[in-house]
């Protein structure tokens, strides 16, 4: 975009940084303009002048030089037909350049009302802050990538111009900043067991509670408590069985401390509850029969006869893989009124996700059996 595309757009607007500023909005590889950009919901571009000036300050390490000469002001350009999510935008590359210069401060709408892109996570000091920032920042930046969030640690200043206590700032759209507000729960719960959760009653210790749980669209939580002996099962290695659930229902779901906590629409929350119940089952009966009657959730495909051990593979890992690959949910169930060793496999799944990924390939590798 040219500096005379972007005057003539009513669309754009254009903010005047500095070459320092220019680098530091950029970030390493232009991570951090992209992530600025996603959480916004904006399409962000630095002029091709400071695009090459960024990239070569951050290729020294972000040290332009003692000796070097004054450079003039970079473009930023933000685009989107929203003036609301251009302003957004404004401020949200205001926090990133406050990072350079210390503590970030929020400020309150002036009518006393909460911002509806913020969520506040409160993290004990005693080491859980460090922890879930991770070197140079390296766990933050996890999980704003994984959700399409700003977060960053930050004061918020209400209408009366007060200050509150240090806490975790996220940014973004309220099923993003769910989703990272569990995540981080799930990081501190296991560093300093107790302080999202009352192990005793297997509850949280308060009700989740950020802007837009009040739309009354169905976009809340549930809370599933597990047994001492199901959370590893349920988690499985490197989070693996939590993140296959999590995908074939669509919910965002998290394990925080003995809790199992699943956010999302009405049908994503009531097949995450299914999914998790019919998995815990499966753990003591391998051979669990699940009626899928009356369920939108699932496609059913018949396996031929004797090829279901073939198909399942050592300790069901071939279906293990095809699950991974396509973000479903996957039972072998015995044809019902069937002759002795008809079976059908039953894919779990939102119709989105098993459209999408079930393709033909996975459809020939279940009738063949050879995956």
């Amino acid at each position: 975009m040219t500096a005379e595309e972007a005057a003539a757009d009513p669309t754009v607007e254009i903010l005047s940084i500095d070459p320092e500023d220019a680098a530091f909005i950029l970030g390493k590889g232009g991570n951090t303009k992209k992530k600025v950009a996603r959480a916004a919901g904006v399409k962000l571009e630095l002029d091709s002048s400071a695009m090459d000036a960024a990239a070569a300050n951050n290729a020294n390490g972000g040290d332009a030089g003692a000796n070097s000469a004054p450079s003039p002001s970079h473009a930023l350009y933000i685009k989107d037909k929203s003036e609301a999510k251009r302003r957004r935008a404004r401020e949200y590359v205001g926090f990133v350049l406050q990072q350079r210069r210390g503590k970030i401060e929020v400020d309150f709408p002036s009518d006393g009302k909460p911002r509806d892109d913020l969520s506040i996570v409160e993290v004990p000091d005693d080491g859980c802050k460090a922890y879930i920032t991770g070197k140079n920042g390296s766990v933050l930046r996890m999980m704003e990538e994984e959700w399409g969030t700003l977060m960053f640690f930050g004061r918020a200043r209400d209408a009366k111009g007060e200050l509150g206590e240090d806490a975790l700032m996220v940014l973004g759209t309220r099923r993003a900043r769910r989703g990272a507000e569990l995540k981080v729960m799930s990081a501190v719960e296991h560093k300093v067991p107790g302080t999202f959760v009352d192990a005793a009653t297997k509850t949280l210790r308060e009700k989740l509670s950020q802007p837009g749980d009040d739309e009354n669209d169905g976009f809340r939580y549930d809370v599933f408590p597990f047994e001492r002996d199901e959370i590893s099962y349920a988690l499985g290695a490197q989070g693996s069985t939590r993140k296959k659930l999590a995908a074939a229902s669509g919910a965002m779901l998290e394990y925080i401390g003995p809790l199992a906590v699943m956010a999302g629409t009405s049908g994503e929350r009531k097949r995450c509850w299914d999914y998790l119940n019919w998995l815990l089952k499966q753990k003591n009966d391998p051979r669990l029969q699940i009626d899928p009657d009356g369920r939108d959730d699932v496609s059913i495909m018949p396996i031929p006869s004797g090829k279901a051990p073939r198909l399942q593979g050592s300790k069901g890992e071939n279906i293990r893989s095809i699950e991974r690959e396509t973000s479903t949910f996957i039972v072998v169930n015995d044809v019902p009124g069937g002759a002795r060793g008809d079976e059908r496999l039953l894919v779990f799944g939102g119709e989105e996700v098993r459209s999408i990924h079930w393709s033909p390939y996975d459809r020939d590798r279940v009738v063949n059996a050879d995956p």
